[in-house]
């Protein structure tokens, strides 16, 4: 199913993946989470505009 490319937002992306993957949201919480994890750990963004990007 195609759909249009969902704005780079948290809730954006999420139910964007709710429509064509909605068996996939528990993996993307989990990424989301270890981003969150690691740009406070490394005190960077970088984690996070990755996470978005995947």
């Amino acid at each position: 199913m195609l759909i249009p490319r969902p704005a780079p937002t948290p809730d954006a992306l999420r139910a964007a993946l709710a429509v064509v993957a909605p068996h996939r949201l528990d993996e993307m919480q989990a990424m989301k989470d270890d981003a969150f994890t690691k740009a406070l750990e490394w005190q960077s963004l970088s984690p996070l505009q990755s996470w978005v990007l995947i």
